[in-house]
């Protein structure tokens, strides 16, 4: 009587539960397909628009350390400061995540004009979704052409909702990429 019981429960956890998950997973499908939207023009204001709260919390935080805290924030202020196109470490101070984030994103665009012609034939497309917890999990295929070479990567995006919109996670290169900048500044 209790395998039935709890066989039944399982079904009708699942039959209850699904909806909401599918409804979610719509939701986090949605948002990455916006930002991939704007990845596509390099609308850097969507872009970092698009990041969830503590994505660009983590990434501050790296930035303020190598810049205000570590042990060669001077060096790292000579090398950095100019491309936030700040002065000073007042003037650093007065930017938020969101505005360190889209001032990178637009210095790569600026640095790299191919990249925007790359990016703006770029595809993006979901293969999957699930959630695990409060994250979504989008695996997709980003497709892009260089130098008439054309290459695909498989990514995971991961998002999570605040205020209940779904926003990204940084994904796996970029908390790299910040970590080396860590490393580089210490």
């Amino acid at each position: 009587m209790l395998k039935l019981f709890k066989a039944i429960w399982l079904v009708l956890a699942t039959l209850i539960l699904s909806p909401v998950q599918a409804q979610s997973l719509e939701g986090a499908n949605a948002a990455f397909n916006h930002y991939f939207d704007a990845v596509k023009v390099f609308d850097t204001a969507t872009m970092a628009n698009a990041m969830h709260p503590e994505a660009m919390t983590q990434f501050k935080d790296v930035m303020d350390f190598a810049l205000l805290r570590g042990p060669k924030s001077a060096q790292a202020q000579i090398d950095l400061f100019p491309l936030f196109g700040v002065a000073n470490e007042n003037d650093y101070k007065q930017l938020s995540g969101k505005d360190i984030f889209a001032k990178l994103m637009g210095l790569a665009a600026k640095t790299q004009p191919m990249l925007l012609e790359v990016m703006k034939e770029a595809s993006f497309s979901i293969v999957s979704s699930r959630m695990e917890g409060d994250i979504a999990f989008i695996n997709f295929i980003a497709a892009i052409t260089i130098n008439g070479q054309a290459t695909r990567q498989d990514s995971v995006q991961r998002l999570k909702q605040h205020n209940g919109e779904w926003l990204l996670l940084l994904p796996p290169e970029t908390e790299a990429t910040i970590a080396a900048l860590s490393v580089r500044y210490q």
